[in-house]
C-alpha cells in the first residue's frame, strides 16, 4: 500500500508507522488487551518503542502537516511520532502559550 501511495507523486507525503495504538475503544479487542498488558513492562523502559496513544499520533500528524520541510516523502516511525507530538505540545498547547506570554 505504501508503494501505491508513493506512486501518486504528491508534492508532500507523510507515512506514519505507529506501533501499538493505546487508548479507549468503543469495543475492546481481546488480543489488544492482552498486548497492552504484555507490553507494559517494556514500555516503562522503552516508552517510545512499542506503543503510542491515539492523541499523540494525532498531535504528531498535525504538527507534521503544519511544519512541512523540503522533503517530498517522510516516513515516521514510532519514536519520531513521539518526538513530533512533544513538539506539538511545546508549540501549540494552551500551557505553553500561557508560559510564552509571561
Amino acid at each position: 500500500m505504501e508503494r501505491d501511495v508513493k506512486a501518486l507523486d504528491f508534492a508532500h507525503c507523510t507515512i506514519a508507522r505507529p506501533a501499538f495504538l493505546e487508548g479507549a475503544r468503543e469495543k475492546p479487542r481481546f488480543m489488544e488487551t492482552v498486548a497492552r498488558f504484555g507490553l507494559a513492562p517494556f514500555s516503562f523502559f522503552f516508552p517510545t518503542k512499542f506503543a503510542i496513544p491515539f492523541e499523540s499520533l494525532a498531535k504528531a500528524m498535525i504538527y507534521e502537516s503544519l511544519n512541512l520541510g523540503d522533503q517530498k516523502l517522510r516516513i515516521l516511525d514510532n519514536a519520531e511520532l513521539h518526538r513530533l507530538a512533544a513538539l506539538y505540545d511545546q508549540k501549540y498547547s494552551p500551557k505553553s502559550k500561557g508560559d510564552a506570554a509571561s
